[in-house]
């Protein structure tokens, strides 16, 4: 009874679907309360697959870690070797810039694999479950106080919410930390202060795009929620353009704003011996 009322019409399809692979299956469906995803295929099975459901049964845990492990693994490797294919006409960049570029799109990628592997994380709570409820019948209308139930408001989210909050923040983790490593490459090379100056400049777009992914994160989420490929949820959406605003302030407030103060100030006092020496000469 708790199963139907949280999946309804798709719970009776599971239950009869687990009924027909036997009491076992039909009582960890009903304990692990989750969707059952039915493969329409064959039914046969092969050794190694089994093992692997047979290992996933055992060891729920080991299993989940395994598998997001390699989603990890073959984002890195698939970025490295794009990153190799693309080195011939893309900018230089040192090599720990890199190293944080790869691990954090990777990361990234980790969550929408996540959620392409696990279908219902995506959907949220799309089934309609059934309301169970007694109707008493009385002979008469009583006329009484009216009882108000108070209910505490809850703070939990559901999983695609917090997927999707996870995605924007990891995306704004990336873009601050490629901002802070090109202020670092500039700072230590061998340039005049000017010439730094300059360089801070030119990488203005640079310091913004934290402010571009946050909208860009936010307009995708709202398109695809009215196309109702996603399950709509605002905060989702609109948390990508606030981390994106959130970012750009501490970039342009925390970072980039005190070097180009240091910079300048180095600069007015090479401006200031090389007119001196101008005068003397």
């Amino acid at each position: 009874m708790d199963y139907l009322r949280l999946y309804g019409d798709d719970g009776i399809e599971s239950l009869e679907s687990a009924a027909t692979y036997g009491s076992g299956a039909l009582q960890m469906l009903v304990r692990e309360k989750l969707p059952l995803e039915r493969d329409r295929g064959a039914l046969k099975v092969s050794s190694f697959r089994s093992f692997l459901i047979s290992f996933s049964l055992q060891n729920p845990s080991l299993s989940l870690a395994s598998k997001y492990s390699l989603f990890f693994l073959g984002a890195l490797f698939s970025f490295w070797g794009w990153g190799g294919l693309s080195r011939f006409y893309k900018e230089s960049s040192p090599p720990l810039l890199t190293t944080v570029q790869r691990l954090f799109v990777s990361l990234a990628s980790v969550i929408i694999l996540v959620v392409l592997s696990e279908p219902h994380l995506a959907r949220g709570d799309g089934s309609q479950g059934y309301s169970f409820k007694f109707v008493m019948p009385v002979l008469a209308e009583v006329d009484g106080e009216t009882t108000i139930v108070e209910t505490e408001p809850t703070t939990s989210m559901e999983p695609t919410t917090l997927l999707s909050v996870s995605f924007f923040f990891i995306l704004q983790i990336l873009v601050f930390l490629i901002c802070l490593l090109k202020v670092r490459q500039i700072d230590r090379e061998e340039l005049d202060s000017l010439v730094k100056l300059k360089l801070m400049e030119n990488e203005e777009n640079l310091f913004d795009s934290g402010l571009y992914v946050g909208i860009a994160g936010t307009c995708i989420s709202l398109v695809l929620q009215v196309l109702g490929l996603i399950e709509a949820n605002l905060i989702a959406a609109y948390s990508s353009n606030l981390f994106g605003i959130l970012g750009v302030a501490i970039v342009k407030i925390r970072l980039v704003r005190p070097y180009k103060n240091k910079l300048i100030l180095a600069s007015q006092e090479r401006l200031a011996a090389f007119t001196a020496k101008e005068i003397i000469g």
